[in-house]
């Protein structure tokens, strides 16, 4: 009996990590919006995180053999939407330069005005990284604080204390009343 365990260990159809491993579409599920609020409050724009959040399961499924099998599978995948941004991020801003350069040897404009951002999401846009991720994660996408405190990898009480000093921030730039929740 122990033998046919440790064959069927050896072969991969007994591994305990396989047995543990959840199905990647409920992990798709259930972790969706949490990516795509995470990559929002990185890159600031809804399809950008929508595209990024994709590109990051669609990383995540090919290998789902191994990343089914972490402890965290959705740190990893937050890890990739991360890079992604950064990438985006990095590539819009070459982008801008080399228009920039190419429409200043032609002729002389001015840069055309950014959209106006809503006032709330412009003053979370100047919080630092943190509390900006712990903000959107919460009021986008509807994590309590102590699941926030699970995706993010923090003690509560930080989660709590980055919470509070945003809101405090928040509320001193929109001139609101700090609430509690």
């Amino acid at each position: 009996m122990v033998d046919d365990a440790l064959d069927d260990f050896a072969t991969g159809d007994g591994s305990p990590s396989a047995a543990a491993q959840p199905d990647f579409d409920d992990f798709y599920r259930s972790n969706y919006r949490t990516v795509v609020a995470f990559a929002y409050s990185l890159c600031r724009r809804w399809p950008m995180a929508e595209e990024v959040a994709q590109e990051a399961f669609v990383a995540a499924h090919r290998n789902w053999q191994t990343i089914g099998s972490y402890e965290l599978p959705v740190g990893w995948v937050r890890r990739v939407a991360a890079n992604h941004c950064a990438s985006h991020v990095r590539r819009r801003v070459a982008e801008a330069k080399a228009t920039v350069r190419s429409l200043s040897g032609r002729r002389q404009h001015s840069e055309a005005p950014e959209p106006p951002d809503d006032a709330l999401w412009a003053a979370v846009n100047n919080l630092p990284s943190r509390q900006a991720e712990i903000i959107t994660l919460h009021y986008v996408g509807g994590h309590p604080l102590h699941e926030i405190s699970e995706l993010l990898g923090l003690a509560p009480s930080t989660v709590r204390v980055h919470m509070h000093r945003a809101r405090s921030a928040l509320a001193a730039r929109l001139n609101l009343d700090a609430e509690q929740d």
